[in-house]
């Protein structure tokens, strides 16, 4: 309602009686979670909303510097100063030491659990400015996220991670008339089957 009226009174008359408008837009990543007790669903949330705060950044940005280069406008790198969240997305994603890929690999250990994987946080991520496990007690660590703190609990995180794709979803998903769609379900028609698959696909995500 605030932009609707803000927008209404940005617009303004011409000559015709007719009203040229000029509109404001306001970004909203809606679904950022932050709980008394955050588990692994809202870690896949904010996640997801950090990539699409880095996105965000980085596109509206370029596109900020490419208007003031088309107008001549005098500019430097000082006049952006925003906080990039480039090295914490990279963090949660990174192939060999992101958290991410620290709970594939727990999940795949024979005495892999929800324990081991906060102790490899703390061996592969320990000093990182995004993530804190320090003085953290039992499965909890902190995420420092591009909108807020999040103190995680791990409980539950690889039992989670584990959670396979439902076979009736599977199903229904090759039988789309997409083939884009169908192609990215090859890979749990290949699990359910039990025969190898040449794509690697992430259970529960």
């Amino acid at each position: 309602l605030l932009v609707v009226r803000i927008n209404a009174r940005l617009g303004q008359m011409v000559p015709g009686g007719k009203r040229e408008t000029r509109r404001i837009s306001i970004l909203d990543i809606f679904g950022f979670e932050h709980f008394k007790t955050n588990h692994f669903e809202q870690f896949c949330i904010n996640y997801a909303n950090e990539k699409l705060q880095g996105h965000f950044n980085e596109y509206n940005f370029t596109l900020e510097i490419a208007e003031y280069q088309r107008e001549s406008i005098e500019w430097s790198y000082a006049d952006f100063q925003f906080q990039t969240n480039t090295k914490c997305i990279e963090m949660i994603e990174d192939k060999r030491t992101g958290m991410l890929a620290l709970l594939d690999e727990t999940i795949i250990m024979p005495s892999g659990d929800d324990d081991t994987y906060c102790t490899k946080l703390k061996q592969e991520i320990p000093d990182n400015q995004f993530l804190y496990t320090k003085k953290m007690k039992g499965t909890l660590f902190t995420v420092k996220h591009y909108a807020a703190e999040v103190v995680y609990d791990a409980s539950g995180f690889c039992f989670k991670n584990r959670d396979p794709v439902q076979p009736t979803i599977v199903e229904i998903m090759t039988a789309s008339t997409s083939a884009y769609v169908r192609d990215m379900f090859k890979g749990h028609v290949a699990q359910l089957s039990g025969a190898p698959s040449s794509s690697t696909v992430r259970p529960g995500r």
